[in-house]
Protein backbone atom coordinates (compact mmCIF):
# COMPACT_ATOMS: atom_id res chain seq x y z
CA UNK A 1 0.00 0.00 0.00
CA UNK A 2 0.94 3.38 -0.90
CA UNK A 3 1.54 5.58 1.93
CA UNK A 4 1.50 9.04 3.09
CA UNK A 5 3.37 11.08 5.59
CA UNK A 6 2.60 14.53 5.77
CA UNK A 7 0.98 16.95 3.23
CA UNK A 8 3.33 17.31 0.57
CA UNK A 9 3.41 13.59 -0.37
CA UNK A 10 0.10 13.85 -0.46
CA UNK A 11 -0.21 16.77 -2.77
CA UNK A 12 2.73 15.21 -5.05
CA UNK A 13 0.88 11.73 -5.32
CA UNK A 14 -2.10 13.35 -6.28
CA UNK A 15 -0.56 15.44 -9.37
CA UNK A 16 1.27 12.15 -10.18
CA UNK A 17 -2.10 10.25 -10.40
CA UNK A 18 -2.68 12.20 -12.95
CA UNK A 19 0.22 12.50 -15.39
CA UNK A 20 0.85 10.90 -18.60
CA UNK A 21 3.47 7.96 -18.15
CA UNK A 22 6.99 7.00 -19.03
CA UNK A 23 5.51 3.44 -20.32
CA UNK A 24 3.29 5.54 -22.92
CA UNK A 25 6.50 5.80 -24.74
CA UNK A 26 6.50 1.91 -25.73
CA UNK A 27 10.03 0.92 -24.46
CA UNK A 28 11.69 -2.09 -24.77
CA UNK A 29 13.00 -3.55 -21.72
CA UNK A 30 16.56 -5.38 -21.86
CA UNK A 31 17.17 -8.16 -18.73
CA UNK A 32 20.61 -8.54 -19.44
CA UNK A 33 22.85 -11.94 -18.92
CA UNK A 34 21.78 -13.41 -15.88
CA UNK A 35 24.45 -13.18 -14.08
CA UNK A 36 25.00 -17.03 -13.15
CA UNK A 37 23.42 -18.96 -15.51
CA UNK A 38 24.94 -17.25 -18.46
CA UNK A 39 28.21 -17.03 -17.09
CA UNK A 40 28.10 -21.21 -16.94
CA UNK A 41 27.05 -21.48 -20.20
CA UNK A 42 30.32 -19.60 -21.62
CA UNK A 43 29.09 -16.01 -22.68
CA UNK A 44 31.31 -14.32 -20.06
CA UNK A 45 33.22 -14.79 -17.10
CA UNK A 46 35.30 -13.08 -14.03
CA UNK A 47 38.24 -11.22 -14.96
CA UNK A 48 39.73 -7.48 -14.25
CA UNK A 49 40.68 -5.29 -17.05
CA UNK A 50 39.78 -2.66 -19.11
CA UNK A 51 37.67 -3.93 -22.04
CA UNK A 52 39.54 -2.92 -25.75
CA UNK A 53 35.91 -1.70 -26.86
CA UNK A 54 32.20 -1.15 -25.36
CA UNK A 55 31.46 -3.92 -27.57
CA UNK A 56 33.23 -5.84 -24.88
CA UNK A 57 32.33 -4.01 -21.99
CA UNK A 58 30.07 -5.39 -18.82
CA UNK A 59 28.94 -2.91 -16.53
CA UNK A 60 27.30 -3.59 -13.18
CA UNK A 61 25.52 -1.42 -10.78
CA UNK A 62 28.20 0.34 -8.95
CA UNK A 63 29.47 2.05 -12.82
CA UNK A 64 26.37 3.67 -12.35
CA UNK A 65 24.86 6.80 -10.54
CA UNK A 66 21.99 9.18 -11.17
CA UNK A 67 22.71 10.52 -14.50
CA UNK A 68 26.20 9.13 -14.39
CA UNK A 69 27.16 6.04 -16.88
CA UNK A 70 30.90 6.53 -14.98
CA UNK A 71 31.01 6.88 -11.85
CA UNK A 72 32.92 3.81 -10.39
CA UNK A 73 35.12 1.07 -11.32
CA UNK A 74 36.30 -1.88 -9.89
CA UNK A 75 39.96 -2.18 -8.57
CA UNK A 76 41.86 -5.18 -9.66
CA UNK A 77 41.35 -6.88 -6.42
CA UNK A 78 37.56 -7.82 -6.73
CA UNK A 79 37.36 -8.51 -3.29
CA UNK A 80 33.96 -7.67 -3.21
CA UNK A 81 30.90 -5.20 -3.93
CA UNK A 82 32.63 -2.39 -1.96
CA UNK A 83 36.00 -2.72 -3.64
CA UNK A 84 35.45 -0.12 -6.25
CA UNK A 85 37.35 3.25 -6.88
CA UNK A 86 35.42 6.39 -8.05
CA UNK A 87 36.53 7.76 -11.52
CA UNK A 88 38.03 11.29 -12.11
CA UNK A 89 35.79 12.68 -14.53
CA UNK A 90 38.15 15.55 -14.93
CA UNK A 91 40.75 13.26 -16.26
CA UNK A 92 38.59 11.17 -18.21
CA UNK A 93 40.56 10.45 -21.89
CA UNK A 94 38.17 10.93 -24.98
CA UNK A 95 38.21 7.40 -25.33
CA UNK A 96 38.17 5.93 -21.70
CA UNK A 97 36.42 3.11 -20.84
CA UNK A 98 36.18 1.82 -17.70
CA UNK A 99 37.70 -1.30 -15.86
CA UNK A 100 35.37 -4.15 -15.40
CA UNK A 101 35.28 -7.37 -13.94
CA UNK A 102 33.38 -9.44 -16.40
CA UNK A 103 34.44 -10.26 -20.22
CA UNK A 104 33.25 -11.58 -22.63
CA UNK A 105 34.59 -15.27 -23.83
CA UNK A 106 33.48 -17.40 -26.53
CA UNK A 107 32.37 -16.68 -29.83
CA UNK A 108 31.65 -13.20 -30.40
CA UNK A 109 28.47 -14.21 -32.60
CA UNK A 110 27.10 -16.68 -29.91
CA UNK A 111 27.60 -13.75 -27.82
CA UNK A 112 25.93 -11.03 -29.75
CA UNK A 113 22.51 -14.03 -30.92
CA UNK A 114 22.39 -15.01 -26.89
CA UNK A 115 22.04 -11.28 -25.66
CA UNK A 116 18.71 -9.47 -25.48
CA UNK A 117 16.88 -8.97 -28.96
CA UNK A 118 13.92 -6.66 -29.90
CA UNK A 119 11.20 -7.45 -32.08
CA UNK A 120 10.52 -4.92 -34.22
CA UNK A 121 8.36 -5.32 -37.39
CA UNK A 122 11.07 -6.06 -39.97
CA UNK A 123 12.40 -9.09 -37.36
CA UNK A 124 14.54 -8.64 -34.09
CA UNK A 125 17.26 -6.01 -33.55
CA UNK A 126 20.24 -5.89 -30.93
CA UNK A 127 19.65 -3.90 -27.86
CA UNK A 128 23.34 -3.41 -27.41
CA UNK A 129 23.25 -1.55 -30.70
CA UNK A 130 21.47 1.33 -28.86
CA UNK A 131 21.39 3.79 -26.24
CA UNK A 132 19.72 2.67 -23.32
CA UNK A 133 18.77 3.51 -19.97
CA UNK A 134 20.16 1.66 -17.02
CA UNK A 135 19.65 1.51 -13.41
CA UNK A 136 20.62 -0.68 -10.76
CA UNK A 137 18.30 -3.21 -10.61
CA UNK A 138 18.01 -3.51 -6.42
CA UNK A 139 16.41 -1.18 -4.46
CA UNK A 140 17.83 1.00 -2.00
CA UNK A 141 14.75 1.59 -0.42
CA UNK A 142 16.85 3.60 2.92
CA UNK A 143 19.66 4.64 1.10
CA UNK A 144 21.04 7.98 -0.18
CA UNK A 145 18.98 7.41 -3.64
CA UNK A 146 16.91 4.30 -4.79
CA UNK A 147 16.06 5.07 -8.64
CA UNK A 148 19.82 5.06 -9.76
CA UNK A 149 19.26 5.64 -13.85
CA UNK A 150 22.46 6.56 -16.95
CA UNK A 151 22.47 5.71 -20.27
CA UNK A 152 24.69 3.63 -21.70
CA UNK A 153 26.00 3.69 -24.70
CA UNK A 154 26.13 1.13 -28.17
CA UNK A 155 27.52 -1.88 -27.44
CA UNK A 156 27.74 -2.28 -23.82
CA UNK A 157 25.76 -5.24 -21.82
CA UNK A 158 25.05 -5.80 -18.43
CA UNK A 159 24.24 -8.82 -16.11
CA UNK A 160 20.13 -8.97 -14.15
CA UNK A 161 21.65 -7.06 -11.51
CA UNK A 162 21.28 -4.02 -13.84
CA UNK A 163 18.48 -3.63 -16.20
CA UNK A 164 17.61 -1.36 -19.04
CA UNK A 165 15.41 0.13 -21.37
CA UNK A 166 15.47 1.60 -24.76
CA UNK A 167 13.77 1.32 -28.25
CA UNK A 168 14.91 1.00 -32.31
CA UNK A 169 12.07 3.42 -32.95
CA UNK A 170 12.02 5.88 -30.47
CA UNK A 171 13.93 9.18 -30.88
CA UNK A 172 16.91 9.43 -29.27
CA UNK A 173 15.91 12.90 -27.59
CA UNK A 174 13.10 11.05 -26.29
CA UNK A 175 15.04 8.58 -24.50
CA UNK A 176 17.23 11.19 -22.65
CA UNK A 177 13.86 12.94 -21.87
CA UNK A 178 12.84 10.26 -20.32
CA UNK A 179 15.99 9.82 -18.32
CA UNK A 180 15.44 13.38 -17.46
CA UNK A 181 12.40 12.37 -15.57
CA UNK A 182 13.64 9.03 -13.97
CA UNK A 183 17.03 11.09 -12.46
CA UNK A 184 14.43 13.50 -10.56
CA UNK A 185 13.64 12.62 -7.01
CA UNK A 186 9.81 12.75 -8.15
CA UNK A 187 10.61 9.78 -10.15
CA UNK A 188 12.67 7.98 -6.97
CA UNK A 189 10.04 9.15 -4.78
CA UNK A 190 7.32 7.25 -7.01
CA UNK A 191 9.66 4.07 -6.69
CA UNK A 192 10.48 4.31 -2.92
CA UNK A 193 6.62 5.33 -1.79
CA UNK A 194 6.15 1.01 -2.09
CA UNK A 195 9.07 -0.50 -1.00
CA UNK A 196 10.53 -3.30 -2.90
CA UNK A 197 13.72 -5.27 -2.94
CA UNK A 198 13.71 -4.61 -6.81
CA UNK A 199 13.14 -2.13 -9.78
CA UNK A 200 11.26 -3.65 -12.12
CA UNK A 201 10.42 -2.75 -15.88
CA UNK A 202 6.43 -2.37 -14.50
CA UNK A 203 7.43 0.50 -11.85
CA UNK A 204 9.30 2.27 -14.81
CA UNK A 205 6.36 1.98 -17.20
CA UNK A 206 4.26 3.61 -14.16
CA UNK A 207 6.83 6.99 -13.78
CA UNK A 208 5.60 9.88 -14.66
CA UNK A 209 6.80 11.92 -17.38
CA UNK A 210 5.23 14.66 -19.98
CA UNK A 211 6.93 14.16 -23.15
CA UNK A 212 7.92 17.29 -25.29
CA UNK A 213 6.43 19.56 -22.90
CA UNK A 214 7.41 23.59 -21.96
CA UNK A 215 10.21 22.23 -20.03
CA UNK A 216 11.68 19.37 -22.21
CA UNK A 217 13.97 21.37 -24.22
CA UNK A 218 16.08 22.21 -20.70
CA UNK A 219 15.41 19.01 -19.27
CA UNK A 220 17.38 17.06 -22.31
CA UNK A 221 20.12 19.73 -22.65
CA UNK A 222 20.99 18.51 -18.42
CA UNK A 223 20.89 15.03 -18.87
CA UNK A 224 22.81 15.34 -22.21
CA UNK A 225 25.70 17.68 -20.63
CA UNK A 226 26.00 14.99 -17.12
CA UNK A 227 26.05 12.28 -19.55
CA UNK A 228 27.80 12.78 -22.57
CA UNK A 229 31.51 12.48 -21.10
CA UNK A 230 33.31 10.16 -23.69
CA UNK A 231 33.39 9.75 -27.10
CA UNK A 232 30.83 7.09 -27.05
CA UNK A 233 28.10 9.32 -26.51
CA UNK A 234 28.87 11.73 -28.95
CA UNK A 235 26.23 10.56 -31.39
CA UNK A 236 23.71 10.66 -28.70
CA UNK A 237 24.81 14.66 -28.16
CA UNK A 238 25.13 15.63 -32.10
CA UNK A 239 21.93 13.68 -32.75
CA UNK A 240 19.63 15.39 -30.75
CA UNK A 241 21.32 18.44 -30.35
CA UNK A 242 22.80 19.40 -33.96
CA UNK A 243 25.82 19.98 -32.58
CA UNK A 244 29.59 18.64 -32.70
CA UNK A 245 30.19 17.49 -29.33
CA UNK A 246 33.46 18.19 -27.44
CA UNK A 247 34.78 17.08 -24.13
CA UNK A 248 34.12 20.79 -23.03
CA UNK A 249 30.00 19.96 -23.61
CA UNK A 250 30.40 17.80 -20.55
CA UNK A 251 29.90 19.00 -16.79
CA UNK A 252 32.75 17.49 -14.77
CA UNK A 253 33.14 19.74 -11.47
CA UNK A 254 30.91 18.11 -8.85
CA UNK A 255 29.18 21.35 -8.26
CA UNK A 256 28.14 22.00 -11.68
CA UNK A 257 26.90 18.21 -11.70
CA UNK A 258 25.15 18.77 -8.73
CA UNK A 259 23.35 21.94 -9.86
CA UNK A 260 22.51 20.04 -13.16
CA UNK A 261 21.07 17.53 -11.05
CA UNK A 262 19.07 20.13 -8.67
CA UNK A 263 17.70 22.14 -11.83
CA UNK A 264 16.44 19.00 -13.28
CA UNK A 265 14.19 18.16 -10.25
CA UNK A 266 12.83 21.71 -10.81
CA UNK A 267 12.24 21.22 -13.84
CA UNK A 268 10.71 18.08 -13.81
CA UNK A 269 8.49 19.59 -10.85
CA UNK A 270 7.47 22.34 -12.83
CA UNK A 271 6.41 20.17 -15.68
CA UNK A 272 4.35 17.68 -13.51
CA UNK A 273 2.73 20.87 -11.70
CA UNK A 274 4.13 20.61 -8.60
CA UNK A 275 4.77 23.33 -6.31
CA UNK A 276 8.40 24.20 -5.09
CA UNK A 277 7.06 23.79 -1.29
CA UNK A 278 5.90 20.16 -1.96
CA UNK A 279 9.14 19.57 -4.07
CA UNK A 280 11.07 20.48 -0.62
CA UNK A 281 8.32 18.43 1.38
CA UNK A 282 9.45 15.49 -0.59
CA UNK A 283 12.94 16.37 -0.31
CA UNK A 284 13.10 16.67 3.61
CA UNK A 285 10.47 13.52 4.62
CA UNK A 286 11.61 11.21 1.82
CA UNK A 287 15.57 11.57 1.43
CA UNK A 288 16.94 11.99 4.70
CA UNK A 289 20.09 10.05 3.76
CA UNK A 290 20.50 12.49 0.69
CA UNK A 291 19.69 15.68 3.12
CA UNK A 292 22.06 14.47 6.10
CA UNK A 293 25.00 14.14 3.34
CA UNK A 294 24.27 17.82 2.08
CA UNK A 295 24.78 18.87 5.47
CA UNK A 296 27.55 16.83 6.18
CA UNK A 297 29.16 14.77 3.72
CA UNK A 298 29.15 16.67 1.02
CA UNK A 299 31.66 19.39 1.53
CA UNK A 300 32.98 21.36 -1.96
CA UNK A 301 35.67 24.04 -2.49
CA UNK A 302 35.84 27.61 -4.21
CA UNK A 303 36.58 25.50 -7.34
CA UNK A 304 33.33 23.14 -7.24
CA UNK A 305 35.06 20.12 -6.06
CA UNK A 306 34.22 17.86 -4.11
CA UNK A 307 36.76 17.98 -0.70
CA UNK A 308 38.43 14.32 -0.43
CA UNK A 309 37.06 13.02 2.67
CA UNK A 310 40.81 12.58 4.32
CA UNK A 311 40.69 16.40 3.73
CA UNK A 312 37.61 17.06 5.47
CA UNK A 313 38.02 14.96 8.35
CA UNK A 314 41.00 17.33 8.90
CA UNK A 315 39.21 20.19 8.13
CA UNK A 316 36.23 19.52 10.52
CA UNK A 317 38.81 18.70 13.85
CA UNK A 318 41.16 21.98 13.38
CA UNK A 319 40.42 24.16 10.29
CA UNK A 320 44.18 25.48 10.64
CA UNK A 321 45.42 22.14 9.26
CA UNK A 322 44.35 23.15 5.61
CA UNK A 323 45.80 26.30 6.30
CA UNK A 324 48.62 25.03 3.90
CA UNK A 325 48.64 23.44 -0.06
CA UNK A 326 50.25 20.34 1.51
CA UNK A 327 46.95 20.04 3.77
CA UNK A 328 44.90 20.62 1.19
CA UNK A 329 46.15 18.41 -1.69
CA UNK A 330 45.42 14.76 -2.69
CA UNK A 331 45.79 12.46 -5.21
CA UNK A 332 42.73 10.82 -6.78
CA UNK A 333 42.46 7.29 -6.65
CA UNK A 334 40.89 6.36 -9.66
CA UNK A 335 42.91 8.81 -12.26
CA UNK A 336 46.56 9.47 -10.31
CA UNK A 337 46.26 12.93 -10.68
CA UNK A 338 46.73 15.68 -7.77
CA UNK A 339 44.28 18.38 -6.70
CA UNK A 340 44.98 20.96 -4.26
CA UNK A 341 41.60 21.84 -2.84
CA UNK A 342 41.03 25.79 -2.06
CA UNK A 343 39.14 26.90 0.55
CA UNK A 344 36.95 28.27 1.47
CA UNK A 345 34.89 24.97 1.71
CA UNK A 346 31.16 25.33 1.99
CA UNK A 347 28.35 23.16 2.30
CA UNK A 348 25.24 23.68 -0.41
CA UNK A 349 21.77 24.18 0.74
CA UNK A 350 20.01 21.85 -2.03
CA UNK A 351 16.67 23.79 -0.35
CA UNK A 352 17.05 27.23 -1.42
CA UNK A 353 18.86 25.87 -4.90
CA UNK A 354 15.72 24.19 -5.54
CA UNK A 355 13.56 27.24 -4.90
CA UNK A 356 16.25 29.22 -6.69
CA UNK A 357 15.94 27.12 -9.94
CA UNK A 358 12.13 26.62 -9.49
CA UNK A 359 11.71 30.03 -9.80
CA UNK A 360 14.24 31.06 -12.60
CA UNK A 361 12.11 28.36 -14.88
CA UNK A 362 8.54 29.92 -13.94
Amino acid sequence: MVYTVNRSTAAVLDKLAAAPRIGDLGLFFSPGWHEKNDRTEGYFDAEWGVPESWDSAIIQGPHLHVANPLYKQPNPTMLNNKDWTSIDLEALAIDAIPATQYRPTGNSSDYDEAYTRWSVTEGSVPARHYFRIAWRAMAANTGERTLIPAIIPPGTAHPHTVSAVGGPNIPLKRIVEAAGFMTSIIADFVIRAVPKSGILMSSIDKLPMVPDGPYSEAIVERVLRLTCLTAAWAPMWETVTKTEWQPTVAWRIARDRRLGLVEIDALVARALRIGIDDLIGIYRSQFPVLRGYDFDEYLFDANGRLVPLSIRQSWKRDPSAVSTPAGRTFKHPGSGRTYTYETPFVHLDREADMRKAYNDFG
